[in-house]
């Protein structure tokens, strides 16, 4: 699960890994 939930997909793994 990320840090900020739901992100944009090329984000960085920490912050995209809901929905990468």
């Amino acid at each position: 699960m990320s840090l900020m939930g739901p992100t944009f997909a090329g984000a960085p793994v920490e912050l995209g890994a809901d929905m990468v």
